[in-house]
């Protein structure tokens, strides 16, 4: 079926943290797919005005692709989340210091 161009969906809005900004996260539909001869664990970014592609995993081994794209949901959501309690941290201390 996914070398017919089907797809397994994992679930959407998981959390993907914005590498530029520690606070801001955008939300992730994980997928796997078979494209140009292997399998894939990817994420589809939903960015404001624009989608954009991750990958996660790219093998042979099917087993093991899905294993990293059931993982890959979770792990991002919670490095989402660390990188919003550093911010916090972050800003506390700040504030902190200027009072």
């Amino acid at each position: 079926m996914l070398k017919a161009g089907g797809e397994i969906d994992l679930g959407v809005n998981w959390d993907y943290p914005d590498p530029g900004n520690m606070i801001r996260s955008y939300h992730m539909r994980v997928s796997v797919r078979y494209k140009d001869g292997a399998f894939e664990a990817y994420g589809c970014l939903y960015k404001p005005g624009k989608e954009e592609e991750v990958i996660f995993a790219r093998g042979q081994d099917l087993k093991v692709i899905y294993r990293e794209a059931i993982a890959a949901g979770p792990t991002a959501t919670a490095q989402a989340n660390q990188a919003r309690k550093q911010a916090f941290r972050q800003a506390k201390r700040a504030a902190r210091r200027a009072s």
